[in-house]
């Protein structure tokens, strides 16, 4: 269990009540689907090296998983441990989050042009 390395249940797709059946068949469906061997060379846009990186970060999710014993060790030290701070979310609109004029949301909503013979007509939605 290194510090650094990412959730094991979030790497295999399992949440924290999988049993160990389950643990065993989402490994061998990631291994299949990310071994070198089963895909097309380079395939993927991140290429060979991060492939390679998700290959290793699922054994290595399964080889807490898959032992009994560390898994529960895994589990003690997730419950302790506070969960990660979840990231800020992008601003849409102002400095605040919130739309210039006060209200959430776009500023103002613009519907289909429509051009009329001497005047623009746009409909305010």
């Amino acid at each position: 269990m290194k510090e650094h390395s990412p959730d094991p249940y979030g790497v295999l797709h399992l949440g924290p009540a999988a049993t160990a059946r389950e643990v065993a068949r989402a490994h061998r469906a990631l291994v299949r689907a990310h071994h070198p061997d089963t895909r097309t060379p380079g395939a993927g846009p991140a290429g060979p090296e991060a492939g390679a990186q998700e290959l290793q970060d699922i054994m290595d999710a399964y080889a807490v998983l898959g032992d009994p014993a560390k898994r529960a060790a895994y589990d003690r030290h997730r419950r302790e441990s506070p969960p990660p701070a979840p990231a800020p979310a992008p601003r849409a609109y102002g400095p605040l989050g919130v739309a210039p004029h006060g209200r959430s949301g776009p500023a103002l909503i613009i519907g289909p042009v429509r051009w009329e013979s001497h005047v623009c007509v746009i409909d305010y939605l």
